[in-house]
């Protein structure tokens, strides 16, 4: 097996084995239980149609697209972590004997993935063990590949910080920096997802830090525009870590 393989399936198992991944994973179904147990039950309109004089489908696609956003990025400062602490501790040095500068960044973009749909999956079958059907709440195949999107696009953003990150106040300095942003591109995408239609909706549908949140909360734009917008998604992704790949071969002995 090829050490790059060797390398993700590694740092999926310490990911994997982490105490504090557990218990965030089985105590949100459990939240998820208690929701479902003790809070009222709501039938969720279809987007553009309203209930009781409020557009519940609109309301509920702005909440899973801020739920969308947090999700993907805390697994983006993970990355960012990950990529400064094999800077830091020296064990680059070790790594290169065996892999490439470029699999190491990518690996850990790919391990963390993998983790985070690993989360996602136990998350969504315990949702459907509590009584939630996905089918009504619009999660399905597209918007796991939107959110993966999402995570790739904001983990290499993250993991281009991480090469520079030389001490924590940094990593807090990019961190916010990078936040201000990511906020800036939920706002814009709740906007697109509240103004459907307009020049400006059709923009953030293709902008690549806010289309994953609004393809991946359902928003309907017709499958051209969703087309286009993938394809500068993952173009976007590909820069960035074409980028991030070529800083952290010419800074990871720095």
């Amino acid at each position: 097996m090829r050490p790059f393989v060797l390398y993700i399936m590694r740092e999926y198992q310490v990911r994997m084995s982490s105490v504090a991944f557990w218990l965030v994973t089985l105590l949100t179904p459990v939240a998820l239980w208690l929701c479902k147990l003790f809070m009222p039950q709501y039938e969720f309109a279809p987007v553009g149609e309203e209930a009781a004089g409020v557009d519940l489908g609109g309301v509920y696609l702005i909440l899973f697209a801020s739920a969308l956003f947090l999700f993907v990025f805390f697994y983006g400062v993970q990355t960012m972590r990950s990529v400064a602490i094999v800077r830091r501790q020296r064990v680059v040095e070790l790594l290169l004997m065996s892999i490439k500068p470029w699999e190491i960044v990518v690996g850990q973009i790919v391990a963390i993935g993998l983790v985070a749909l690993t989360q996602l999956a136990i998350w969504l079958t315990a949702a459907c063990c509590v009584g939630f059907d996905l089918d009504v709440l619009g999660i399905g195949v597209t918007s796991v590949l939107w959110m993966l999107g999402g995570y790739v696009i904001y983990a290499s953003l993250f993991a281009i910080a991480g090469v520079y990150v030389s001490s924590e106040n940094a990593s807090q300095a990019i961190t916010l920096f990078i936040s201000v942003i990511s906020v800036i591109a939920l706002n814009a995408s709740i906007y697109a997802i509240a103004n459907p239609g307009t020049m400006q909706s059709d923009f953030f549908a293709m902008f690549p830090l806010t289309s994953p949140l609004m393809f991946g909360a359902g928003v309907n734009t017709g499958i051209y525009l969703q087309i286009l917008s993938a394809v500068i998604l993952i173009l976007t992704c590909m820069a960035l870590i074409a980028v991030g790949c070529r800083y952290f071969k010419r800074n990871c002995l720095v």
